[in-house]
């Protein structure tokens, strides 16, 4: 039987607080049974001592999936996240998963977790998405013959980068510098596309440029008359190209 704060009966119109801590974490059952004639009401809802029930993989890179995620759950409960820039979002899954992270989606979320047993918990989490690398790539020809070479350099902008070389051919890539060089000289036997890798607090960004090469062209040329006398002349046709130059 509850009493008032004067040690009388309890009375009608008043609240009373019962507040159980379960220290052993044990599941059990607790009834409430109002007396005889009694015409009060319950409302047992079930508080959590965990006030930041919830983790996250930050920080992670520009472009990558971002998981927040709710340590303390509960069957059948409701997730419910805010974030930045009118961030909102509801799950059944104690893990959202939200993919193709952009920086602006860095700051502070806050989890709000209800449940049929009418618990809740509650996180708040901050959240860093890095961005990812942004290299320049300059090539002083993309069109040339076969035998010729092409200087690759960086933009010179990102002394904070840390770059690697790759040439990308027939849908497979193939690292051809890797110690950090801004600039490198090519001899490509065949069109290619070569890749510019940068890197920047554990994130990667790329860029490309396409080479051109043009085969050697295959000339061949006629004459009307092998063998001059002096005086004579000869008519000499030349074929495969588009410019000529005789010597």
């Amino acid at each position: 039987l509850l009493h008032d704060a004067d040690g009388q009966p309890g009375m009608s119109a008043k609240w009373y607080l019962l507040l159980i801590t379960n220290y052993s974490n044990q599941e059990g059952t607790i009834r409430i049974k109002p007396t005889a004639n009694s015409t009060a009401t319950t409302n047992c809802n079930l508080i959590s001592t965990n006030d930041n029930a919830g983790t996250s993989n930050s920080p992670v890179c520009e472009g990558e999936t971002l998981l927040l995620t709710c340590t303390d759950p509960e069957e059948g409960a409701t997730y419910n996240w805010t974030g930045p820039n009118g961030f909102s979002q509801s799950t059944t899954n104690p893990t959202l998963s939200i993919p193709n992270a952009t920086p602006n989606m860095s700051g502070t979320y806050h989890m709000t977790m209800s449940g049929a047993a009418q618990t809740v918990n509650e996180a708040t989490l901050d959240v860093i998405i890095t961005p990812s690398p942004t290299p320049g790539i300059v090539a002083d020809h993309q069109t040339i013959c076969i035998g010729e070479s092409v200087h690759l350099s960086t933009d010179g902008n990102h002394p904070d980068y840390t770059y690697s070389w790759a040439i990308m051919q027939n849908g497979n890539s193939s690292v051809i510098a890797n110690n950090n060089q801004t600039s490198i000289v090519v001899y490509p036997a065949e069109s290619s596309r070569y890749a510019l890798i940068a890197q920047k607090d554990g994130c990667t960004g790329m860029e490309f440029v396409d080479i051109t090469v043009n085969p050697s062209p295959d000339i061949e040329f006629d004459i009307d008359n092998s063998s001059l006398c002096n005086g004579e002349s000869a008519n000499i046709t030349a074929s495969g190209g588009t410019q000529y130059q005789w010597s």
